[in-house]
């Protein structure tokens, strides 16, 4: 799953990203520790698949409105999809798109990259524009400028044929739906393996991960965790079945299936990737990793899942703190142990 971070991305973006650097620089001294034939079928295999998944439902993974498509057209019964307006912005029609469009548009909607990942842009014509976590005042010389930032990216070539094959980078507006918390379900060989989740109603783009039976795992990918025990949502594990619906479908060895609800529990698609953890960490501890990859490889059975994530719970942890020296209350000079002390702790434990 590592390696798939460091060669997911295009090699315009292998050239100019640091973070890929370092890490394909780290991936080249460890090659005599990697089966790399392996890994080369491995490689193979999925831009085949990848291929025929393009050829054959005329959507390619990175591409957020043809996944929309995709998903309106083949699960319009199970899951909902956020509007998306006819509108598709560019470097070359960012000028007249805002003259001449956008006094059609609602008072608030968002803007998105059509491919690879990136911060939303929430707008309010009767307020503020909301990106990468600071407010603007509205005006269409502030979203502009903001949209000229994100369209500078150089992500607009494909580097295998720049010179007959422009790649444009577009954008697309749709409708603004209030998120209640975001759902990232890691799906290998069609299951999913572990969620990934974000408050975000509270405004902290932290996220924890669980197992898919809502235990807590003790893992730290791109984000530190937020500081909050959840209670899995009512309607969990009808939202974890949808996942695995799709992930089974699309037919992918490892697919990511990202949703969000709103308040009243209703599911809506985001997207659909193919890139663990967002290109650039590794999971912490690595070790995790290495069973996400053999999971992948099958040399782990997916069959087994919840006994391989036993070690990587957090409850884990609590389970086996144990009062090494007897608690002491002090009662009128009179030391009286707390007999209690060890027999709560395990009663927490054997709770979680």
């Amino acid at each position: 799953m590592r390696e798939s971070r460091i060669y997911g991305h295009n090699k315009g973006h292998l050239e100019s990203c640091s973070k890929c650097k370092e890490y394909k620089a780290e991936f080249e001294t460890k090659k005599d520790t990697i089966d790399m034939e392996k890994f080369n079928v491995m490689v193979q295999y999925e831009k085949g698949k990848i291929k025929a998944y393009k050829d054959e439902s005329d959507i390619f993974l990175g591409y957020k409105l043809q996944s929309k498509y995709y998903i309106n057209k083949h699960f319009s019964d199970d899951i909902h999809i956020a509007v998306p307006f006819n509108i598709l912005i560019n470097k070359e029609n960012l000028t007249k798109v805002l003259l001449e469009k956008i006094d059609s548009l609602p008072n608030k909607f968002v803007i998105k990259k059509n491919k690879l990942s990136g911060y939303t842009i929430v707008v309010d014509k009767l307020g503020e524009i909301l990106y990468r976590g600071e407010r603007y005042k509205y005006s269409t010389a502030n979203l502009y400028e903001i949209l000229t930032t994100v369209l500078r990216y150089d992500y607009d070539k494909n580097p295998e044929n720049a010179s007959e094959n422009i790649d444009k980078m577009d954008l697309f507006i749709e409708e603004h739906i209030d998120v209640e918390e975001e759902y990232k379900f890691h799906c290998i060989h069609g299951k999913v393996v572990m969620i990934e989740h974000y408050l975000t109603r509270t405004g902290l783009y932290n996220n924890k991960w669980y197992t898919r039976n809502w235990q807590e795992l003790n893992l730290i990918g791109r984000d530190d965790p937020y500081p909050y025990v959840v209670y899995p949502n009512k309607n969990y594990y009808k939202y974890l079945k949808i996942a695995e619906k799709i992930a089974s479908h699309v037919n992918l060895d490892y697919i990511r299936i990202d949703t969000y609800t709103t308040s009243d529990g209703t599911l809506f698609f985001g997207e659909i990737s193919h890139s663990p953890n967002a290109f650039h960490n590794n999971y912490s501890p690595s070790k995790f990793d290495e069973l996400l990859y053999n999971l992948y490889t099958k040399d782990e059975s997916i069959d087994n899942l919840d006994t391989l994530m036993n070690e990587f719970l957090l409850f884990n942890k609590i389970h086996d703190l144990q009062v090494k020296e007897p608690i002491v209350n002090v009662d009128n000079n009179n030391a009286v142990e707390n007999n209690n002390a060890v027999e709560n702790n395990n009663a927490l434990g054997d709770f979680m």
